[in-house]
């Protein structure tokens, strides 16, 4: 390192200039001071020589890169900064597509997921269609047999007319008047056992009896009280579905526990228990708000059901 007071000739750009002029051309010179330029803290003529550890590298290329003058280490630099740029900006390419990429991937997803929900939305519709149509199937069965009774207890060794046989038994049981009610069908209903009648066993299977006048069927059904401890019954007939639901009811725990207490059980359309005129359980709790629906499609507004009056019908037994 050279004093403060020393200075050099070079041709890079410093403090002092001067010019010198040739004959074929213009000369500018420059005296720069030979200093420290990192830390200024005293030494010789105010400045302290700053040595620098570098860390030792037995690569021949750093070798080589350290061995070239500065004119080619700046080019080098260059290249290696030009390549860095080309591989950043390789990179923001890729980075663009993929944020290009993700957003067609959420477009795409949006566009699913509003697919998916009107599927789930049609789905929900198409479930609530066939309850409507299962339940409105149910009810005009129920509807349709509003006419029948069934009798369980009567014997099948008297051989005749079973309409006779009903006439009978309506009149020795209940003290009804038969002469005036007209009698469109009566059968039995379940499977003939040839083998135990052939052994003498009475199977005494439930009859089917359908009246022309549904006022015939309610006189019936309200003298039903009078086959109390008698081995005869009577009930309507219902559909499979609603009588299923009506026999569990009816042997249900609160039922039993109710008749031991001596409550009122009651059985309400379609299936409802009632013990002493409070409603205990419900097996179709929807089913007046069910049947209120229309089965139209273009009925429907959006995923609700538009839902009519119904007129309820209760039957108490």
């Amino acid at each position: 390192m050279m004093d403060s007071g020393e200075y050099m000739e070079s041709d890079a750009v410093s403090g002092d200039a001067s010019v010198a002029e040739d004959s074929d051309d213009t000369r500018i010179t420059y005296n720069l001071p030979v200093s420290n330029r990192y830390d200024q803290n005293g030494g010789r003529a105010g400045f302290e020589q700053v040595r620098r550890k570098r860390k030792k590298n037995s690569s021949g290329s750093t070798d080589a890169f350290a061995s070239l003058p500065t004119d080619d280490k700046l080019v080098c630099i260059f290249e290696q900064i030009n390549k860095t740029y080309d591989k950043i900006r390789n990179i923001e390419s890729q980075q663009a597509q993929c944020n290009s990429d993700v957003q067609k991937i959420k477009q795409n997803y949006r566009e699913l997921d509003t697919r998916v929900r009107r599927m789930e939305e049609l789905c929900d519709m198409q479930a609530w269609n066939a309850k409507v149509l299962s339940y409105k199937s149910i009810d005009a069965e129920a509807r349709s047999m509003r006419n029948n009774i069934i009798v369980y207890g009567l014997t099948e060794r008297l051989y005749g007319d079973p309409k006779t046989l009903v006439r009978n038994f309506l009149s020795n049981e209940l003290g009804v008047d038969t002469e005036e009610m007209e009698i469109e069908r009566a059968h039995r209903l379940g499977r003939v056992h040839f083998q135990r009648r052939g052994d003498g066993v009475d199977q005494k299977r439930p009859m089917v009896v359908r009246f022309r006048d549904y006022v015939d069927t309610e006189t019936i059904m309200t003298k039903a009280y009078r086959l109390k401890g008698s081995p005869f019954a009577i009930d309507r007939q219902y559909p499979k579905e609603i009588s299923r639901a009506r026999s569990e009811l009816y042997n249900s725990e609160q039922a039993r526990a109710a008749r031991r207490n001596g409550q009122k059980v009651q059985l309400q359309y379609p299936a409802k228990l009632l013990i002493d005129r409070k409603l205990v359980l419900d097996k179709f709790t929807d089913w007046y708000e069910v049947l209120g629906t229309s089965r139209v499609a273009s009925q429907y507004v959006g995923s609700v059901p538009q839902k009519s009056r119904i007129v309820r019908i209760r039957t108490i037994l």
